[in-house]
């Protein structure tokens, strides 16, 4: 498309009229396949108008989890279609992918506001509500969380107690996972202290040495010709006393390094 022949005419025009002819002269990069076009509505290329072209490409940051280019051509869909439901859906995740990842308080307070700004206009939507306890769960608040809950629960609107109901058992079910592995990972230290494999070794600890010293003696004295009888009851009280520690050490190691952390040789 040609431009303006003659620039000084653009003197003449008002700037409401300017700002217009800027509009119809200036070429549209689409944002899909980023080719330029000027007075069709379609890009000639994709066939989809700026919004589907938008969508489509904020759908693919999404998926690629480049989420804060999703969150931010979101955005630009809400500026043009400000009531656009799943527009608003749609860049809340991003942002809470975003918060999430980060834990930054600024984040957590965007995500936040998006989440609960889009819950007021679709409270049935779920995955806000998880995002929400997600959210609630890394920064620590989820008993916060719970009392908001509680009070829709108790107070209404009608249309949310069942919702807030099953959020509240989502948020007890995740308190309950969190109280057991930290449980779990108090017994696992417990496990792995020194004071355990002491207690699992000292027999095997113990009776090497005294088989070691019973055989050494076993060579002096067959040397020597002399009696063997004191020597022959060493060797058998330390094999005695090292030989069954010695096999659960062998079936112990035989074992895969995620399993010898659960348990000790002694426990097999």
């Amino acid at each position: 498309m040609s431009v303006l022949k003659q620039p000084a005419s653009l003197l003449k025009l008002s700037p409401n009229e300017l700002k217009s002819f800027c509009a119809r002269t200036a070429p549209l990069i689409c944002p899909n396949c980023k080719n330029e076009f000027f007075a069709e509505t379609l890009c000639p290329i994709c066939g989809l108008d700026e919004r589907g072209a938008l969508w489509k490409t904020a759908e693919e940051h999404l998926g690629q989890e480049r989420y804060a280019l999703a969150a931010e051509i979101y955005g630009k869909i809400l500026i043009k279609n400000p009531g656009e439901l799943e527009a608003a859906k749609k860049q809340a995740v991003a942002v809470s992918y975003l918060a999430l990842a980060s834990l930054e308080k600024t984040e957590v307070q965007k995500a936040e506001s998006l989440l609960t700004n889009v819950l007021n206009s679709d409270w049935q939507w779920e995955i806000g509500h998880q995002f929400r306890v997600l959210i609630a769960d890394k920064t620590d608040r989820l008993d916060l969380l719970v009392k908001e809950y509680k009070s829709f629960t108790e107070k209404g609107p009608a249309d949310r107690v069942e919702m807030a109901s099953r959020v509240i058992k989502m948020v007890q079910l995740t308190m309950r996972f969190k109280a057991e592995g930290a449980k779990a990972k108090r017994t696992l230290q417990d496990t792995l202290s020194w004071r355990n494999y002491l207690k699992a070794f000292w027999p095997l600890l113990v009776g090497i040495p005294i088989l070691w010293l019973a055989v050494q003696g076993l060579l002096v004295v067959s040397e020597q010709k002399q009696p063997m009888g004191p020597f022959l009851g060493l060797t058998v009280l330390g094999f005695c006393v090292a030989f069954p520690p010695l096999l659960l050490t062998l079936r112990y190691l035989k074992l895969s390094p995620k399993s010898r952390k659960r348990v000790l040789p002694h426990e097999l």
